[in-house]
């Protein structure tokens, strides 16, 4: 299970528990030329290369309320001619203090299936951890939901 970073606290998280008491969006517009977005709260920098879209697309990025690290993209279903890339800082989260955590980003369909650091994923995507800058990177070809992921169940390990 991962949690939000430690500056989202200030703001959008209870400190005690560090939950996302609501959801936390942000848009910006992208054209053939390609862009980058940044949210400095929840730490996402999403990455979008010159070709991966056509014409000027609208983007909204909405970080889920909840513990988990879990983010909706829209417009849903859009397609990518290149792949985009989704950077998470890993700073404040629960995983930061290990040397290299097991990460991996996963796609999810319906935000239901999160519950309490737990997500149902139909698909594990492989990505880059860089431990000197204390990011995770994953590339994605479609906008839908998608979760940062350790691969161990918190309620397992409270077990």
């Amino acid at each position: 299970q991962i949690t939000w970073p430690a500056e989202a606290a200030e703001t959008w998280l209870e400190s005690v528990d560090a939950t996302l008491l609501r959801p936390l969006l942000w848009s910006f517009t992208v054209g053939s030329g390609g862009t980058s977005s940044s949210n400095s709260a929840v730490g996402l920098t999403i990455s979008v290369p010159p070709g991966a879209v056509h014409a000027p697309t609208a983007i909204t990025v909405t970080a889920l309320k909840g513990s988990e690290v879990a983010y909706q993209f829209e417009p849903h279903g859009l397609q990518f001619d290149r792949r985009v890339v989704l950077t998470q800082k890993l700073q404040g989260t629960s995983v930061a203090s290990q040397l290299l955590p097991y990460l991996k980003g996963a796609y999810f369909a319906d935000e239901l299936v999160l519950d309490d650091g737990l997500a149902l994923v139909s698909e594990l995507l492989y990505g880059l951890l860089n431990p000197l800058t204390k990011t995770f990177s994953f590339g994605i070809e479609h906008f839908s939901g998608y979760i940062v992921v350790s691969g161990r169940s918190g309620r397992a390990e409270q077990e």
